[in-house]
């Protein structure tokens, strides 16, 4: 299976990412549910383009935390370096302890969802949850995954037959097949119509209370990062401009009047910054 996609450009198939301190001993031990996750005084340059300075985030196992901000404020930048798809040009960036270095590792815990699915449309859609991994035991956990995002009934059609929801579906199926203790989503409803886009958040949100992984949530919708996360992180020029810590109780209901008044006040900070 590995030879067959080493081809493939880097980022098509969602690998696991080295992000899980490796265990010190060999006795079985029960399976924690997230991480936690350690971004100290981080700065990242591409040339002379300084794109993340000073940021330090401390996020605690099972936390589900989105960082909002306008275009080029460093959001997916700051992602890719929690997935140890980049390197830090300074500062720290750890998981569960274990310091990234910005190379990928296929043995970890980490999953990244994408605002593209990256589907394979030469694999029916079983298939392309169950990539990474082989036998009946892997292929019964991927039919599981299916079925847990509403598509069991699609499992042996082509991906191109498919809406971009239940694209979305079934990448977002592919993500926790490997029961992932850290989810990262990179704009994965951008692309998706209003109705849609409102049902894979209540199925992001039923799947993340489910599990437990720690979820980390890029967004220019302020809303969807209000309904979702228990902090919102506003960037702006590349630090950390203010935090959010939203505290109402789950699953959230639609037109809540203090989660609104929340979302106005974000608005109002990135609003300020447009006119400044």
């Amino acid at each position: 299976m590995t030879a067959m996609l080493d081809w493939l450009p880097p980022d098509l198939v969602q690998y696991p990412i080295r992000t899980a301190r490796e265990a010190t001993d060999t006795a079985p031990r029960a399976r924690q549910p997230g991480v936690e996750v350690d971004v100290t005084c981080v700065a990242k340059r591409f040339g002379e383009t300084e794109v993340l300075r000073d940021i330090d985030l401390a996020i605690r196992p099972g936390e589900f935390v989105a960082i909002v901000g306008h275009s080029g404020c460093g959001k997916s930048t700051l992602l890719r370096l929690i997935a140890g798809l980049e390197q830090a040009s300074g500062g720290t960036v750890a998981v569960d302890g274990h310091r990234l270095d910005g190379a990928r590792d296929r043995t970890s815990d980490t999953r990244i969802l994408f605002q593209d699915a990256r589907l394979l449309p030469w694999r029916r859609v079983l298939d392309n949850v169950a990539i990474g991994g082989t036998g009946r035991a892997w292929r019964a956990k991927a039919e599981a995954a299916l079925a847990r995002v509403g598509l069991a009934d699609k499992a042996e059609v082509w991906p191109t037959t498919l809406s971009g929801g239940q694209r979305q579906r079934v990448a977002l199926a592919r993500a926790l097949v490997s029961e992932p203790r850290l989810l990262l989503l990179d704009e994965p409803l951008g692309a998706l119509d209003a109705l849609t886009r409102l049902e894979m958040q209540s199925l992001i949100d039923e799947v993340w209370r489910a599990q437990g992984f720690t979820a980390v949530l890029v967004t220019h919708d302020v809303g969807e990062a209000v309904h979702l996360a228990d902090r919102v992180v506003v960037l702006d020029h590349g630090r950390i401009a203010q935090t959010w810590v939203i505290d109402r109780a789950r699953p959230r209901p639609r037109g809540d009047g203090e989660l609104g008044r929340i979302e106005q006040r974000i608005l109002d900070r990135l609003m300020q910054r447009q006119s400044a």
